[in-house]
């Protein structure tokens, strides 16, 4: 060992910047975390240095957050993350920089805390290699978890402080330990929570049996006085929890923890090489396979010491139950990232806040370096040369796998600065209300969120000084309700109360009111909070000042082997990275997007109106077996980012109805305005088959839709006019199960046996409102075998509908290829869907599904009128499309121009000239000069009756040949556009295939617009 001096102090100086400086790297090249919550973190910074700038030290309510109608994100979410680098940013650092610097504050601490807790130890200066932890570079770069890489450290650091004053309670050390338990409270609420109950069980463990008190302080004083201390915020954030929407948090499937647990195959995944252009690459959330292997080291070292290892270097009974403590703690922290722990989140409540339970990573990580400290000291100092050798060279397996996570993708440009109008155009743009993923901190009263347009003036600090302007006696204030404001009308206190729905601030005002002030105090527990940890703090300062404690610094000393490690091994990596960073592809970092087509998957180039384009699409290409999911990736590149955009995929029979689906409200779980031109992203989609699912071949069938508004978006072709909105991506193949179905949910339960082995077990049928004549009814029927039937024995009753009025057939309908066949296996379960179309001429009637005399299900049927006089149009077209209709004329209405708007009515008449069993679509396109759509309609045909105040819905399959139909389209079309000359077709086409039916124009009828 070399000991401590100036110049060790100096090395161990430039190991801890050496050990950080390789994961540090992409922050020293100017790269800003911005990804997973990144940016939420930036605008926050900029929120807080707002706020202080007009002397509000602590903010709980910020009022420029919630798009200007205030936030109390301060209550609740712990700022100190924020707080060590806001005097940095207030002095002129940008945000990015400032943020920067805090993310590289935090990863020095946390390798210094575990380093100096291992030498605590005497394991030496192995600690520092906790900052190769795979889940550290995960959270920096691709979660971008400020707070919570804050918390690991902070917690790191406590660890350290308690066990020392565990070891010999004193002064000094109660200081330092109660500092840095209350820095935790007020770093990261999660890591606060799992942290304070690893650090009781650790003294707990360390004085157990429990042992008579030597002089000094008691070594569990630092927990009252850490809660005390930071009482302020831990307090009202846990008992003002009802003041906010906070079940928001965990309502969301995403935010649910039953949704992220890991596997032991995940603690040991190895990265793929980097994608810069990969907007969400598939990095593992992995222990590290050299940690985890250290500690299994570490393990077995413990247990083969006393044979092995000669007295002089056997650890003491101190080490041991240290080692076995950070063991069993290791393996509790594992083992809440498991399924297996389910139990223990349903039975403590709080633990549902976690929200993902590989959030118990951080400590894991932390126990981690310590044991992979204690092990390669261990190692080394065993004087055999092969243990020595395996003590160098093992860290460079903790390097290499951390390598993958350290090439982020380039971050936007962001504002060095956030005023008011910055941060709320950020939470418009990401829908990320208040900074917070799901608006969780939005007080109670608010509802309804539509009134947020309004132009808010500015508060000066936490005031705000409006002129009254009552109306009807009240003035609404432009800022929601929460307990601790406080209102004066003319320097006078009047009550305030809360707008219903809005939740805005509500004042009663006399007549000759001039002058509103609105200010926040606080809540009465927020301000006796507040004292209490003030109080509390200058009682322990006081202490301090009485005791005055000879403060000892821990011995920052070192290894040869680590300096060797360190010193030698992470900047040669740390160059080669930097050297060919983003540039050259190696072993680490593999580019497959070239700006058109991602190496290894099959090309695809679909337009989605100019905002995303799929340009790839892999799916299995073998028959899936019907009891396995069907995996699907997609590969998206953005074209515009100005709007966000979800993304769905259905699976469908041979009727084009829904086997399963699945959606992603952001593609690629990124919200698509966050995306960037270079980059491309991976959309991982499962679908899952319903038990019972019959062989056959399926459609899957894409489509992207608008996030808010749920409108699907035009499939645009090479020349830029649209062909339909949505398409068939692969015809699946689906194979018998592996494992037959023996049990299904039915609806209605039958139990219905056709022959000796066939019955059927129930049906499923669609209900709705009342049908129309030609429309289809949807009934699944499910069969289950005995025992595999012959040939002979196949049922061929036919499936009837029969109308309840005169117990009449009125359709028949046979038994599909689905039913079963030698080819089934005993006491299978498969089900087989029909669309029993009804005859588009039968009356108005209830109709039964009957099978064998057995009824399935009953339905309404409704015949409307029919129109059998031409009504009066505008313009005489007689265009027939195909043999199904005739185009007869049309009526363009005059536009009503309001502001800058056009809005006009188009109405359509139609005549059927036969019936069709496909249910066309009609579609109207308003052309501008350059042939492209300004406007377009596409719906089921409607037919305006005279008795009815709406249009009814009348698809082609309910069409009698020689009836009239009057179809009537809106549209809203800009002023400018309107008048600068339009023109207007119109068709009917098939939504399946997006085949349009012929005319004597080409598939569509041009409408003359005056």
């Amino acid at each position: 060992m070399i000991s401590k001096s100036r110049w060790g102090q100096l090395i161990c100086l430039v190991l801890l910047t050496s050990a950080a400086a390789l994961p540090l790297q992409p922050l020293l090249t100017g790269h800003v975390p911005w990804q997973g919550d990144g940016l939420l973190h930036i605008y926050r910074l900029g929120a807080l240095a707002e706020a202080v700038d007009w002397t509000w030290l602590y903010p709980r309510w910020v009022p420029d957050l919630g798009y200007g109608y205030g936030f109390p994100l301060f209550n609740y979410y712990a700022p100190l993350s924020y707080y060590v680098v806001l005097p940095a940013h207030l002095l002129g650092i940008s945000m990015g920089t400032a943020t920067r610097l805090s993310y590289g504050l935090a990863l020095m601490l946390l390798g210094g805390s575990v380093w100096g807790w291992g030498r605590e130890n005497g394991w030496g200066s192995w600690g520092l290699l906790v900052v190769s932890a795979p889940y550290l570079a995960y959270n920096l770069y691709h979660r971008a978890a400020l707070a919570e890489i804050w918390g690991i450290a902070m917690l790191a650091l406590t660890f350290w402080l308690v066990q020392r004053l565990v070891d010999k309670p004193t002064a000094g050390r109660l200081f330092g330990a109660t500092l840095a338990y209350a820095s935790l409270l007020f770093t990261h609420n999660i890591t606060a929570l799992i942290g304070t109950a690893l650090l009781i069980g650790l003294v707990v463990w360390l004085q157990f049996p429990p042992q008579p008190r030597k002089s000094g302080w008691p070594a569990w004083l630092w927990v009252p006085l850490g809660l005390t201390i930071s009482a302020f915020f831990w307090v009202p954030a846990i008992f003002e929890s009802d003041l906010v929407q906070i079940g928001r948090l965990t309502d969301a499937a995403n935010f649910s923890y039953v949704n992220h647990f890991l596997s032991f195959s995940d603690w040991l995944s190895w990265p793929r090489p980097a994608d810069p252009a990969l907007i969400n690459p598939p990095l593992p959330l992995a222990v590290g396979t050299g940690q985890l292997f250290l500690a299994a080291v570490a393990l077995l070292l413990l247990i083969v010491e006393r044979r092995s290892r000669p007295p002089s270097t056997k650890s003491t009974g101190r080490d041991r139950r240290l080692v076995i403590g950070l063991l069993l703690a290791l393996a509790l922290t594992l083992f809440m990232t498991t399924e297996s722990s389910s139990l223990l989140y349903s039975l403590l409540s709080p633990l549902s806040f976690v929200q993902f339970p590989w959030r118990f990573l951080g400590p894991a990580a932390i126990l981690l370096g310590m044991l992979n400290a204690y092990a390669l000291h261990t190692l080394w100092h065993t004087q055999k040369g092969w243990l020595q050798a395996a003590a160098v060279l093992l860290p460079l397996v903790m390097i290499a796998q951390q390598l993958p996570y350290l090439f982020p993708p380039p971050n936007p440009s962001l504002p060095p600065r956030a005023a008011r109008a910055e941060l709320n155009n950020f939470e418009l743009s990401s829908g990320w209300l208040g900074t917070t993923s799901a608006g969780d901190y939005l007080p109670v009263a608010v509802t309804d969120m539509r009134f947020w347009a309004a132009e808010r003036p500015e508060f000066q600090g936490r005031t705000l000084i409006v002129e009254a302007v009552p109306e009807n006696g009240v003035m609404v204030l432009p800022q929601l309700a929460f307990p601790g404001w406080t209102t004066a009308v003319d320097g006078e206190p009047v009550p305030w109360t809360s707008e219903e729905r809005t939740g805005l601030l509500r004042v009663s005002l006399p007549p000759e009111a001039q002058m509103v002030t609105l200010t926040y105090r606080g809540t009465a527990l927020q301000r006796t909070m507040s004292w209490l940890s003030g109080l509390s703090a200058l009682l322990l300062l006081g202490v301090m000042a009485w005791r005055r404690p000879a403060w000892s610094f821990p011995k920052w000393s070192f290894e040869r082997p680590t300096v060797i490690t360190i010193l030698l091994v992470f900047p040669l990596v740390l160059l080669l990275k930097t050297a060919g960073y983003r540039q050259v592809d190696n072993p680490f970092r593999q580019s497959r997007f070239d700006g058109i087509v991602v190496s290894g998957v099959p090309p695809q180039n679909i337009n989605f109106a100019n905002k995303l384009r799929l340009i790839g699409a892999e799916a299995p290409a073998e028959p899936l077996p019907a009891d396995q999911p069907l995996a699907v990736d997609l590969y998206w590149q953005g074209i515009s980012f100005s709007e966000e955009l979800s993304v769905g995929l259905h699976l469908l029979d041979q009727n084009g109805r829904r086997v399963a689906q699945s959606d992603s409200f952001h593609p690629a779980d990124f919200p698509l305005p966050r995306w960037r031109p270079e980059q491309y992203a991976r959309d991982t989609h499962q679908l899952i088959l319903p038990p019972g699912t019959p062989p056959g071949t399926y459609p899957l069938q894409l489509f992207v839709y608008t996030a808010s508004g749920q409108i699907r978006q035009e499939i645009l072709n090479e020349g830029g006019l649209p062909v339909g909105v949505e398409t068939s991506l692969f015809q699946i193949e689906i194979a018998p199960p592996n494992q037959p179905a023996t049990a299904v949910d039915i609806r209605q339960t039958l139990n219905y046996p056709l022959t000796n082995n066939i019955s059927i077990l129930g049906a499923d049928f669609e209900s709705s409102p009342a049908k129309l004549p030609g429309e289809s009814l949807f009934l699944r029927v499910y069969w289950q075998v005995n025992q595999p039937p012959s040939e002979n024995e196949r049922p061929d009753q036919p499936i009837t509908l029969v109308s309840r009025l005169d117990q009449s057939i009125v359709a028949e309908f046979p038994l599909s290829s689905h039913i079963p066949n030698g080819s089934w296996r005993p006491n299978e379960i498969r089900y087989d869907d029909y669309l029993l179309r009804v005859p588009p001429d039968v009356p108005t009637d209830v109709y039964d599904v009957v099978l064998n005399g057995q009824r399935l299900a009953s339905t309404d049927i409704y015949a409307p009128e029919r129109l059998t006089v031409q009504p009066s149009i505008d313009q005489t077209l007689d265009q027939n499309l195909g043999d199904i209709a005739r185009l007869v004329g049309a009526t363009v209405d005059e536009c009503e121009i309001d502001q800058d708007r056009c809005r006009l009515t188009v109405q359509l008449v139609w005549q059927a000239r036969q019936e069709t069993h496909v249910s066309y679509k009609v579609f109207l396109q308003f052309l501008g000069a350059d042939g492209r759509p300004v406007a377009q309609a596409d719906q089921i045909p409607t037919h305006q009756q005279v008795d009815l105040p709406t249009a009814l819905t009348r698809p082609t399959t309910s069409w009698l040949a020689g009836e009239y139909l009057i179809d009537n389209h809106t549209f809203t079309i800009p002023v400018e556009q309107f008048e600068s000359g339009l023109t207007l077709i119109a068709g009917l086409y098939d939504p399946q295939t997006g085949e349009r039916l012929p005319t004597a124009e080409g598939g569509f009828v041009t409408i003359p617009v005056r």
